[in-house]
């Protein structure tokens, strides 16, 4: 998670969820106007991090995605030649599941338009990486697979036709398969693709020309019809799914009315599973609720929202159909907002860490009291992570557990 220091600056550190003195992993060349943000990820044996650095500012912005160990030795830049345009870098560094290779978006910078695919082969060092999709225009969402060498993007084109396709990176073949179906097929607008546990089907999400959104599923390899998980009333639009751990057709996803000043719900649902609403016995259950995630077994999830007659952000935990949402996080303060967010889960499915604050009452946007916490699943045994005020906003910082 960044430490918001001075300036524009931001940093990587890793820290023990049961509390400790973080460690600083992203200290290359980093500066005022340098910055690493929500854009890292772990190897899947926890031993390094790949993450991008954005440096130069807002006027000659560069972005680089380097290698370092967990406690931030030995650096490498992974980017390999990304062309002769000094305006081009990498973001969104992702892992294969094996650790082979490291996946990473290529955009240009001034622009944000992504085009095309770099990967990084961790076998071969740090001159070995090569872009194997050269052009590819509005690439977004890329997602490695649970199982193989495989991703699953979706990317447009300046109509703004939006598709989803798979690609394999051990065989090399750049694209390989293209999910386009359904009733919008000749006009297709698609994105936000995820796998599920064994690598065998996909979800992604459709727009449809008559206002509806659907999330589908289909065989990664195309061969079967896709099927309907959720459809939307018209005019209203899904922000985000996630697919549930050990399960072929069942996830939760948040949806809202297009109309101003419409909450953000949940809802969980499957293809023998009719959508119901999330947190429906909580004090106002009208209000707010917003994304978290499974825990790993895929038996409960955490999520946040302003569902109490409080002005706060509180963090509850819920099995859907089985019982009902424990509130994890209550702030018995004066009248004062405050905000407990963005629940990440352990590995051993006891403990949440999230981020605590209190709304700054001269910055709009800007926050007092910053600090990441965790807390048992009851709420008990919460503890401070980050020492001090980071003062951070909500789009500065991000935090990911270690994988086990």
């Amino acid at each position: 998670t960044p430490d918001i220091t001075d300036g524009n600056a931001s940093d990587l550190l890793v820290v023990s969820g049961n509390g400790g003195a973080p460690v600083l992993v992203s200290a290359i060349g980093t500066t005022n106007d340098s910055s690493v943000g929500s854009d890292f990820a772990w190897s899947p044996d926890s031993s390094q991090i790949a993450f991008t650095l954005l440096t130069g500012g807002t006027t000659d912005m560069s972005r680089e995605t380097y290698l370092v160990d967990r406690d931030g030795a030995n650096p490498i830049k992974i980017n390999g030649t990304l062309g002769s345009s000094a305006r081009i870098g990498v973001i969104s560094p992702r892992w294969s599941v094996d650790g082979t290779y490291i996946f990473q978006v290529v955009e240009e910078v001034a622009t944000g338009v992504a085009e095309g695919i770099n990967i990084f082969d961790t076998t071969l060092g740090a001159q070995n990486s090569a872009r194997l999709i050269e052009t590819i225009f509005g690439l977004r969402g890329l997602k490695t697979a649970p199982t193989d060498s495989r991703i699953c993007y979706n990317f447009g084109n300046f109509g703004g036709i939006r598709q989803i396709r798979i690609s394999d990176a051990a065989s090399g073949v750049f694209p390989n398969n293209l999910l386009v179906g359904g009733d919008n097929a000749t006009f297709p607008n698609e994105r936000q693709c995820e796998w599920f546990d064994d690598g065998s089907r996909v979800a992604f999400v459709r727009q449809n020309s008559n206002g509806t959104e659907n999330i589908l599923i289909r065989d990664s390899e195309a061969s079967t019809p896709e099927q309907t998980i959720v459809t939307t009333d018209t005019d209203v639009a899904i922000e985000e799914y996630a697919v549930r751990p050990n399960s072929q057709d069942e996830l939760i996803y948040s949806e809202r009315a297009i109309s101003a000043g419409a909450p953000t719900e949940l809802f969980f649902a499957g293809l023998n599973v009719a959508p119901f609403e999330l947190g429906e016995n909580l004090p106002n259950p009208s209000g707010t609720q917003v994304f978290g995630g499974w825990s790993p077994d895929g038996s409960d999830f955490a999520y946040f929202g302003n569902l109490t007659t409080q002005r706060t952000l509180d963090i509850y935990v819920e099995q859907p159909g089985v019982s009902a949402p424990v509130q994890v996080t209550d702030f018995d303060g004066d009248e004062q907002a405050r905000i407990d967010a963005k629940p990440v889960w352990s590995n051993d499915e006891t403990r949440l860490a999230y981020w605590a604050a209190v709304p700054s009452t001269i910055m709009l946007g800007r926050f007092t009291d910053s600090n990441l916490q965790g807390a048992n699943t009851d709420g008990s045994g919460v503890v401070i992570l980050t020492p001090g005020a980071l003062q951070l906003n909500a789009g500065d910082f991000a935090f990911q557990p270690m994988p086990q």
